[in-house]
């Protein structure tokens, strides 16, 4: 728990009616990041992509979005439905990181619920669920309430299956 001497920020959400065009515009220290499509990616290829790569996220610090990458990759394996599915309930997957200083079963992850500010074990399926419910929760009126529930879950791997897709991708010669 935080003390006194450890103070933490308090969560504030981003309001749903958020105009984010008039924000980054108005708003000196903002700039839309970078953008590439995958096409652009092939067209560029390896050494110019790796360059840009290298002066744009390395060098500079600043987001690369890759438009399109979706578009490349299996729709079957790369969807929330696949997720929720094939790892609902599994006690042991390799869905997840090993290398946690916390034990870790595998197929449970430590949600954190921002409102009660606890740490909730969920399967990567109780997971997906809980977030088609509380996503659609909010409306500009009610978006502050702190008595709903925020849950956060990040910095998974990607399962195996996804893994083996990536490295026969044609795309995988490049370093993203």
């Amino acid at each position: 728990m935080p003390t006194s001497m450890h103070p933490q920020a308090k969560f504030d959400p981003i309001p749903p009616d958020l105009d984010l065009h008039t924000l980054v515009e108005r708003t000196p220290n903002f700039e839309w990041v970078l953008r590439i499509s995958t096409a652009q990616i092939q067209g560029l290829g390896p050494q110019e992509f790796e360059k840009l790569v290298q002066l744009q996220v390395i060098q500079g610090g600043k987001p690369l979005v890759i438009e399109k990458w979706n578009d490349v990759l299996p729709q079957w394996l790369f969807s929330g439905e696949w997720l929720e599915k094939t790892y609902d309930k599994k006690r042991t997957c390799d869905c997840f990181p090993r290398n946690r200083a916390v034990a870790n079963t595998g197929a449970e992850e430590n949600v954190r619920d921002i409102t009660g500010q606890t740490e909730i074990p969920m399967t990567m399926g109780h997971y997906m669920r809980a977030m088609k419910q509380l996503t659609n929760q909010w409306t500009p009126s009610n978006y502050r309430d702190e008595r709903r529930q925020r849950l956060y879950l990040k910095d998974i791997d990607c399962p195996p299956s996804g893994t083996s897709i990536f490295k026969r991708s044609s795309l995988r010669t490049y370093s993203i």
